[in-house]
């Protein structure tokens, strides 16, 4: 599920609260039950703009939805499974908004500004982000969340970048990888200041890059 390309970006850390709870259909049908999902993960990311990943409240969520709680955990049954479906989203909208921008007429020095630029008005994209990476992604993977959004996301970024690089399809995968990494850690290094972040990524990712054209 998509909720629209950049959906995400416009959700604002200064967005005032709900004023009225999102009424909510009864559910029955395929379609229906899509648009209450999509409709959870909407109100989610307005919420992570509020109160951040760890005071996002399941209960809240639930009343600012118009659910009884049952229901939302219907949908998404632990915390970690919402915001899991949210990153999941916002990290295809991130990858989506990049690759139209990382054409073959773009100077490839402004790869890694693009990637930043992109990341840094998506509030939403970098909360998940500090999430994600505090769970240790690249552990034991049975200790921690499902990694398949990461992954997803790395390799389409990395068949891009191979596109245009003119790399073969596994240096770019490893390349897309080390992207997504670079993304999760940055944000962890700076310490949830955006411009912070885009001092540490913008050349993290330069710096990669020229290594894969040199390579």
């Amino acid at each position: 599920m998509n909720p629209g390309h950049n959906q995400y970006k416009q959700v604002s850390m200064s967005a005032e609260p709900t004023a009225t709870p999102i009424r909510a259909t009864r559910a029955v049908s395929d379609g229906a039950k899509s648009q209450r999902s999509e409709m959870i993960l909407i109100c989610a990311a307005k919420m992570l703009t509020e109160t951040g990943v760890d005071g996002l409240k399941m209960a809240e969520l639930a009343a600012r939805c118009n659910l009884a709680k049952g229901t939302l955990y219907l949908y998404y049954p632990t915390k970690d499974a919402l915001l899991l479906a949210l990153l999941a989203d916002v990290l295809d909208d991130w990858r989506s908004g990049v690759c139209e921008q990382l054409q073959p007429d773009l100077d490839r020095s402004e790869y890694g500004r693009v990637l930043s630029d992109a990341a840094m008005k998506s509030p939403v994209l970098l909360a998940l982000c500090g999430w994600a990476a505090g769970y240790g992604w690249q552990s034991d993977p049975g200790d921690n969340i499902d990694v398949g959004p990461l992954h997803v996301t790395g390799n389409h970024l990395g068949l891009h970048l191979a596109t245009l690089l003119g790399l073969g399809s596994r240096p770019g995968r490893r390349l897309g990888f080390g992207i997504i990494a670079t993304l999760l850690g940055a944000q962890c290094m700076s310490g949830g200041d955006t411009a912070a972040f885009g001092r540490v990524f913008t050349p993290a990712v330069n710096q990669m890059l020229r290594g894969y054209q040199a390579g």
